[in-house]
């Protein structure tokens, strides 16, 4: 009897191969997170790993027993923005910590991820872009580390330019103010327009 590839018989029953499933994208996978406090610490442990796959595909994965405290998001903010360990925009903010925390990808990434997980998580547009723009201008920067390919190509390149300064320091209060007008300005703009309106646009 000639089988078709498109079947095979397994344990006496037969197997009809289909169409692979994709998931959907963008995703969380492992939640809700699973996180416990530290006693004595305002920080939180994730129990369990935690992933968002963003609409290209790429996985943002923070993985179990990384300690979380927010502070990837000015901690001055949070009586304007909440605090990171509850709403609508927790999810957003463990995966943005961890990698904030690690500094193993683009600053502006990581930022942008940030973002991208509140729209996904059903944050409000306007929102999620007063939100983004504060970590943007406000929150840590670094310098891009090469991956593989690009420390095996170094020595024929350019060393990668250093990240932009960060905005002066500013007292807690302006940095409030100017956040709260930088949302008003917003409104649900888009993350290339939050992107391009510097603090001084706002002043």
């Amino acid at each position: 009897m000639k089988i078709s590839r498109r079947a095979a018989l397994v344990g006496g029953g037969l197997l009809v191969a289909g169409p692979a499933y994709a998931a959907p994208l963008p995703r969380f996978e492992g939640g809700p997170p699973l996180t416990e406090w530290t006693a004595g610490t305002n920080k939180m442990k994730l129990v369990r790993a935690f992933t968002f796959y963003d609409a290209a595909g790429k996985r943002w994965r923070a993985p179990a027993g990384h300690m979380i405290d927010g502070a990837s998001i000015p901690r001055v903010l949070w009586t304007l923005v909440g605090d990171p360990f509850g709403g609508p925009y927790r999810d957003a903010s463990i995966i943005h910590d961890y990698y904030c925390d690690v500094e193993v990808r683009p600053w502006r990434a990581t930022h942008r991820v940030f973002y991208d997980a509140m729209i996904h998580s059903g944050v409000s547009r306007g929102e999620a872009a007063q939100k983004y723009w504060a970590v943007y201008n406000f929150g840590p920067r670094w310098a891009e580390r090469p991956g593989l390919f690009e420390n095996l190509t170094s020595i024929f390149s350019p060393p990668p330019p250093p990240p932009p300064p960060p905005p002066p320091p500013l007292s807690d209060e302006e940095m409030l103010q100017l956040t709260v007008r930088a949302g008003q300005v917003l409104g649900e703009a888009s993350p290339e327009t939050v992107e391009g309106l510097a603090p001084d646009d706002v002043r």
